[in-house]
């Protein structure tokens, strides 16, 4: 019984060429075609999680002027790339990292590129020390994200804490 058992496996069993060939080549198909639905996927949670940085720094924008009685003025002594830096101390006590400012896309974008490193994805608009100034122009923007790395446009951040990207005002207009 051993012996007929024995003489019916093939001693010689595997795949031919032409079996691997075929699967390396779905498997190909299969990872390309992931590769490219991740990528959309990627860019929206990207997208979502730059809109969310900017509506803490809005929150904290918002806190600095009840507390304060006034929009927070940079001292105008100081260099373009230093203004990035002072925003970002001066949110720091309302919980706003130097992590919060980078939008993910942008630092995607520019982390294969040697010798850029953005302190901030977002440029603050400049009210005058009125506690009322921030206020006074509703379509007037908080927050402007200073690349056009989405989809649809660069983002902007409102006075009542709405994010809107480029497009959809253009639409609108």
């Amino acid at each position: 019984m051993i012996n007929l058992l024995q003489s019916r496996i093939d001693p010689i069993s595997g795949f031919t060429i032409i079996e691997l060939i075929a699967s390396i080549a779905i498997l190909s198909i299969l990872v390309t075609l992931s590769v490219y639905s991740y990528t959309p996927a990627l860019n929206a949670v990207q997208a979502i999680q730059c809109s969310s940085r900017m509506k803490s720094i809005h929150s904290a924008l918002a806190s600095s002027l009840t507390e304060h009685g006034s929009w927070p003025q940079p001292p105008e002594t100081l260099k373009n790339e230093e203004v990035e830096e002072w925003w970002i101390n001066q949110l720091l006590p309302y919980g706003i990292t130097t992590k919060t400012w980078i939008c993910p896309t942008i630092h995607r974008t520019f982390s294969n590129m040697p010798g850029i490193t953005p302190k901030s994805s977002f440029a603050v608009s400049a009210f005058d020390k009125a506690p009322t100034a921030p206020y006074q122009w509703p379509k007037q923007p908080w927050l402007i994200e200073v690349a056009g790395v989405h989809p649809h446009g660069p983002h902007i951040c409102f006075p009542d804490g709405s994010v809107k990207n480029l497009n959809q005002i253009l639409k609108k207009n």
